[in-house]
């Protein structure tokens, strides 16, 4: 192999590296907030308690209740002020600044039925519920 194609092959495999250091991640949570989806229905509301925290706010109508949860990487913007701190955050990007999710449990009788998201919650087109993963992350992954 020449030198040449040493560092081109160098090249490519650093590119690739760095590509999935900075997307992995964003794409990684996507798929828990897609998880959770389905993953949660049926979960009962004390397990939600103790994967989630206690809701931002609470809503009820007879048997059903919605429980509304913030979601953000910890440096959108966000009506919350308890915000989640993230380790690849730069001062020069601000690409996430404006992304965060409302999550929104709903629950029948004590028990999950369906989980809604709310808000500008992708950071690229690719990846719709990034925001959201941030939230349900520990009532999804083993």
């Amino acid at each position: 192999m020449s030198f040449r194609r040493f560092l081109s092959l160098i090249a490519v495999m650093s590119a690739a590296a760095l590509l999935t250091g900075c997307v992995g991640g964003t794409f990684h949570r996507d798929d828990i907030a897609a998880k959770a989806k389905t993953r949660m229905i049926g979960m009962a509301k004390e397990d939600v308690l103790t994967c989630m925290g206690i809701p931002k706010k609470k809503m009820a109508e007879g048997a059903t209740e919605v429980w509304s949860y913030h979601s953000t990487d910890g440096y959108s913007t966000t009506p919350d002020d308890t915000l989640k701190v993230t380790s690849y955050y730069s001062h020069k990007d601000r690409s996430h600044q404006k992304k965060f999710c409302t999550v929104n449990v709903v629950m029948k009788s004590g028990a999950v039925k369906a989980i809604h998201y709310l808000g500008p919650t992708g950071t690229t087109f690719l990846n719709d519920y990034d925001q959201c993963g941030y939230a349900v992350a520990a009532c999804v992954e083993e």
